[in-house]
């Protein structure tokens, strides 16, 4: 298929290391389309997969409140210099910055991946709220597409914004591709004992991701070793928190690893660690990336017991559900799928296909083909 379409993907943050934006944007050169990609990326990985896609990289000096109007204007100028027919905001903090293009353009799609003014962060800051819920509600009457990440995420802010009647919504799942796992060397820490019982977290080092409980846990449980891939704000909270109450050498921080490269490392760890606190309504909600990336590895999932995973447990055998959340339970939910891991691994196999990125990209194309 030939096309001369441009399109744009904004997003504040890093490319490279954002799953649902590397599936995208491979959906679309798939298609033939000219892309280019407007972030915060500090780096271009020097790769063939993305050969052919523009990147134009910003880089933010100011902090705080400042740095988002920062972004907006280098963004808004490199938009403005561009053509583009399509631009899609992969997040509410681009959205303003891409609606103020909306005459240079023939479509605007907002992926709208949380619920940005139900954030967990936000619970105690009532003007942080209102102002995501304004900025949001505002910037919408100029979007044609809006897709969201989950159903009820979809209930809920269509009945928020039923004023926007013009605004067409979509679900697209937060699925990932298994084209990246691939045999490769062992990417895990040489310390880590044969034998343990490895078990993973990636995603953004938050509190409220029972990063602490998992600390608490390899604490009590000396037979498992725990890989934590990822950064963010509170990385040195949980590395000081396990320096100072975890008395066995069984953790491990390996940073920000390349989605590209990611599920190698998930796919040698035996189980997927996904508690999430049921603090703020956009956690209430979550089905994370991280849930799906472990099934496609091939691994089980211990999680919390939240609506749209608990929905999924209950017609596959993927893992277990945490329910009290104690160090003892968590710990027997880890011993029983480890003794039965064959079982578990069956189930994965056939649940696996029904949650790929495969399954997204006839359904992406049309939202951005505009059918």
């Amino acid at each position: 298929m030939n096309n001369n379409k441009h399109i744009a993907l904004v997003y504040l943050g890093d490319f490279f290391f954002d799953a649902r934006l590397i599936n995208m944007t491979l959906s679309l050169l798939s298609e033939n389309y000219q892309i280019s990609i407007i972030g915060t990326h500090e780096n271009v990985l020097q790769t063939k997969i993305f050969k052919n896609v523009q990147f134009h990289q910003i880089q933010l000096i100011k902090t705080g409140a400042l740095k988002y109007l920062e972004f907006h204007k280098k963004t808004k100028k490199i938009l403005q210099d561009n053509t583009y027919d399509t631009i899609i905001s992969c997040d509410l903090y681009s959205l303003s910055a891409v609606v103020s293009c909306k005459k240079l353009t023939q479509q605007i799609i907002y992926d709208c991946r949380e619920i940005y003014f139900e954030l967990a962060a936000h619970t105690k800051k009532p003007i942080h709220r209102y102002w995501n819920y304004f900025f949001e509600r505002h910037y919408l009457k100029y979007v044609n597409q809006i897709m969201v990440t989950a159903d009820t995420d979809l209930k809920y802010l269509q009945n928020i914004y039923q004023k926007h009647t013009l605004l067409q919504w979509h679900i697209i799942y937060n699925y990932p591709s298994k084209a990246f796992i691939k045999k490769s060397p062992n990417r895990l820490p040489l310390s880590i004992p044969k034998n343990n019982i490895k078990i993973i977290y990636q995603g953004v080092l938050q509190k409220g991701r029972g990063i602490t409980k998992l600390i608490d846990l390899a604490n009590h449980n000396d037979s498992i070793s725990v890989v934590v891939v990822g950064d963010g704000e509170h990385h040195n909270y949980f590395l000081n928190y396990n320096q100072k109450y975890n008395i066995n050498e069984n953790v491990h921080f390996i940073g920000k690893i390349p989605y590209l490269e990611l599920l190698n490392i998930t796919s040698q760890c035996d189980i997927g660690w996904a508690l999430i606190t049921k603090k703020g309504l956009s956690n209430q909600f979550a089905l994370p990336n991280k849930f799906f990336e472990y099934l496609v590895s091939g691994i089980p999932t211990i999680a919390s017991n939240l609506p749209n995973i608990s929905n999924i447990f209950n017609k596959y055998r993927v893992g277990e559900i945490v329910q009290s959340n104690t160090i003892e339970e968590c710990n027997n939910m880890i011993i029983k799928i480890y003794k039965n891991r064959d079982e578990y691994t069956k189930t994965i196999v056939v649940a696996a296909k029904n949650f790929t990125w495969d399954i997204q990209h006839g359904k992406f194309m049309e939202i951005v083909s505009g059918k």
